[in-house]
């Protein structure tokens, strides 16, 4: 006679393979998603290296771009810096990468976690019983059972939620270095201060042989002034924005 082997399965059982498969299920999906439109951001950074703003065909790219290329204004300098433009936050947004949920998931985990060890160390100690010895030894069995799901779910979330933030912030380090380079390269090759821009108008002017009137020097100096101005603008709402966040915070 073949005997059959019954499997008895508890509750608390039932409890503790769902929430590591729930982490689980959260960890590497997320992941996966996250490392696709990583690579696409970085495998454009890296097709555009060198290459001209306006001549840039990456579809995501080229939306944050658009901005930057608009402060041009038909010259081939731009007082502006790319920084401003072309940075770790609107390239995430154009490539649908939501940095917001990407730095919520390890808190997301852990508390999966910590919601199965509260559930464990609830229905072990709701379910014991002290009216008989059997009953005793049964409600022992199933604090015990209890207390397993309560480490073991706190362990699963713990270890999937340093897993992800582990790996999130290597794939965000790696973007930030490309996203870094991109930028330094465009304001090496495109940007000019405002004596920069006065003083090439002058050696431009005089290189052509042509005579500098005041009223073009004058056009000149007002041009600068104004970049300044808004360069001293912008300034001031980064450091207005800066002092509001450290009073928040």
């Amino acid at each position: 006679k073949v005997e059959s082997t019954k499997i008895n399965t508890s509750p608390m059982d039932i409890t503790t393979t769902a929430i590591i498969l729930l982490c689980i299920m959260i960890t590497i999906p997320g992941y996966i998603i996250f490392l696709f439109q990583t690579r696409r951001l970085r495998k454009a950074l890296k097709n555009s290296a060198g290459k001209d703003p306006n001549s840039v065909t990456e579809e995501g790219l080229r939306e944050v771009i658009n901005d930057y290329v608009s402060t041009f204004r038909g010259c081939a300098y731009t007082t502006e810096y790319a920084g401003d433009y072309v940075n770790v936050e609107s390239l995430s947004g154009a490539y649908g990468i939501n940095l917001k949920v990407v730095n919520t998931l390890p808190n997301i985990l852990t508390s999966i976690g910590i919601i199965g060890t509260f559930i464990g160390l609830t229905t072990a100690i709701w379910n014991f019983q002290s009216d008989s010895t059997e009953q005793i030894r049964e409600s022992i069995n199933y604090l015990l059972n209890g207390m397993g799901t309560a480490f073991t779910t706190s362990i699963a979330g713990m270890l999937c939620s340093a897993l992800f933030l582990l790996l999130s912030k290597f794939r965000l380090s790696r973007i930030e270095r490309d996203t870094e380079a991109y930028v330094s390269a465009l304001d090496c090759k495109y940007h000019r201060t405002a004596d920069q821009v006065i003083l090439e108008s002058f050696f431009q002017m005089a290189s052509d042989g042509s005579e500098i009137t005041p009223g073009q020097a004058f056009g000149l100096i007002q041009d600068s002034t104004t970049q300044i101005q808004d360069t001293t603008s912008k300034m001031r709402t980064t450091i207005d924005q800066l002092g509001t966040d450290l009073c928040d915070s």
